[in-house]
């Protein structure tokens, strides 16, 4: 009986050690690097309009001249959503914005932003705990903040995606995303960083064109843990991906060859449908965490078929419908649509190559899926996803093979618990239109280079490292993810021929655009829960 008791006493001493030394850890991982060094100071002299309020996510709204988008996606989420303080303050020229056309979370709203949110409700939050300590001392400046993440609610994004880093200790892939627009960004996101001690102005300087000027925000920062996806894919681009992001080595916990992995994913089109909320822990920049479904382009070429010009692309894709939100937060971040009601499907819309008249596409050899729950995904090419609803001609983000996926469920002999998730890659063969004179791709834009990961060396050398019987162990939790991921099924169909074409799909009866209202959570002392990074906290508390 005296065993036993010393053996608890000492399980309890190594637990409330781990979840200090976890903290510890996330702290290092992001906390750091690029600290404002100053308090917050008085609002730099902006006063937001009244409609829409400033971090109210509305939809996209096209400028005079420019190609209408839909205002929400297939899922009737919104597509590109900006914040009201973007609206109320558009840039002078759209293709050069300047940081004060971005809002500011540190100087215009309340820590809980609920006097900033306007018909989006109160947003949700999701604290950590308070005797997390370190989780509490990051780069946030924001007097009086929650440390934690402050959401909204699921939307989808398009833009320009580049793979950053496999995050120490929560296991997250992390990239970064430039949105077609600047929609949903803040004066917070990188490169962009405002000097608190000359509000209105920014620390960092861009030059173009041999001249000066201070960085606007560009892309978002995007999150998903490894260990509920990438590590238990199967198909070949996926698989190959991981090979480079995640660990490899026993006793060594980082990317295996980060370097291959970044330049394997740099400046990719993308599709990104997540939860849109703030990261409060650090620097109040926005993102895409977590992430309920991606599709990204890893290839583009022009060929010719039977003498006619046809464009080859592959894409690999995913899709679930929960996520958490890494090592800061510890509640699970369920999908749901209109009505605050879970999606049973979730649908991403594969572009076409910019820049051509697209007729149809095919499938290419390759093309697969994995499954926990049984289901294969559907796809249908759509000319026009939505039909013209009286107004402009419906001219961007409205055209391409329409994936559609089933997440009722898990199949038999799933691990438990289970959230439905599907894998996959599509390889597409686009049918061009004969046209007048050579067509040419549409040239990436001068903000669409990779936003360089400034920092992350330093965070490297700063962070603290595991212990070689750590990392042995933490590489056994990505063995133990890739072991369970063997249970996903193939889909037994043959993706082959040309996709069906399909017609417009109706007006959405209503679009999310209010966030789901729960009662914020709290933990006692080193109460944390058992979900994804209990096994993890465990094993930092051990030498």
């Amino acid at each position: 009986m005296e065993k036993t008791s010393a053996h608890t006493r000492a399980k309890v001493t190594f637990f409330a050690l781990a979840a200090m030394l976890f903290c510890v850890a996330a702290f290092f991982v992001r906390g750091i690097p690029g600290g404002t060094g100053a308090a917050a100071v008085g609002a730099p002299g902006r006063q937001p309009a009244a409609s829409p309020s400033p971090f109210e996510l509305v939809a996209y709204r096209h400028r005079p001249g420019e190609p209408r988008p839909p205002e929400a996606d297939a899922n009737c989420l919104l597509l590109n959503p900006r914040w009201g303080w973007q609206v109320n303050n558009p840039p002078a020229d759209p293709a050069n914005p300047e940081p004060n056309n971005f809002p500011d979370g540190i100087f215009q709203c309340r820590p809980d932003y609920s006097d900033c949110s306007g018909n989006n409700g109160r947003p949700e939050t999701d604290f950590v705990p308070k005797e997390c300590v370190m989780c509490r001392m990051g780069n946030n400046p924001k007097k009086d903040a929650e440390r934690g993440h402050v959401n909204w609610f699921p939307a989808t994004y398009t833009g320009t995606l580049c793979f950053h880093n496999f995050s120490y200790p929560d296991m997250d892939y992390t990239f970064s995303l430039q949105p077609d627009g600047g929609g949903g960004l803040t004066r917070w996101n990188p490169p962009a960083e405002p000097d608190l001690d000359n509000p209105g102005h920014a620390k960092k300087t861009c030059r173009r064109d041999g001249k000066e000027f201070e960085c606007p925000p560009q892309a978002f920062h995007v999150e998903f843990d490894s260990r509920e996806t990438a590590e238990r894919f199967r198909t070949k681009t996926w698989t190959d991906f991981r090979k480079l992001a995640s660990p490899c080595k026993l006793f060594e916990f980082s990317s295996c060859k980060p370097a291959e992995a970044r330049k394997m994913i740099e400046s990719k089109r993308a599709v990104v449908l997540g939860l849109v909320g703030l990261d409060s822990v650090h620097n109040i920049y926005s993102e895409l965490h977590p992430v309920y479904g991606i599709a990204i382009e890893m290839e583009e070429k022009e060929t010719t078929e039977n003498g006619v010009p046809v464009v080859d692309s592959k894409w690999i894709v995913f899709a679930r419908d929960e996520g958490n939100e890494g090592a800061c937060s510890f509640k699970p971040h369920p999908l749901y649509g209109p009505g605050h009601k879970p999606l049973e499907t979730l649908k991403l819309l594969i572009p076409p190559p910019p820049g051509l008249d697209v007729t149809g596409a095919s499938y290419l050899e390759g093309t697969g899926f994995y499954s926990n729950n049984g289901t294969e995904p559907d796809a249908a090419y759509h000319d026009s996803l939505f039909a013209p609803d009286g107004g402009d001609p419906y001219a961007r983000n409205n055209k391409g093979v329409l994936l559609t996926f089933d997440l009722r469920g898990c199949r038999e002999g799933a691990p438990s618990p289970c959230t439905p998730l599907i894998e996959g890659e599509i390889n597409l063969r686009w049918r061009v239109a004969p046209a007048p004179g050579a067509q040419r791709f549409t040239r990436l834009s001068r903000f669409d280079a990779c936003i360089k990961p400034e920092g992350y060396e330093e965070e490297e050398k700063l962070q603290r490292k595991p212990t070689p019987r750590q990392a042995s162990q933490l590489f056994q939790l990505l063995l133990k993810a890739r072991a369970e991921g063997l249970t996903m099924g193939p889909a037994k169909r043959a993706y082959e021929g040309a996709i069906p074409n399909a017609r417009p799909l109706g007006a959405c009866a209503s679009v999310l655009t209010t966030v789901r209202q729960q009662g914020p959570e709290r933990f006692s002392r080193f109460s944390f829960p058992g979900g994804p990074f209990a096994d993890i906290i465990d094993i930092l508390g051990r030498p």
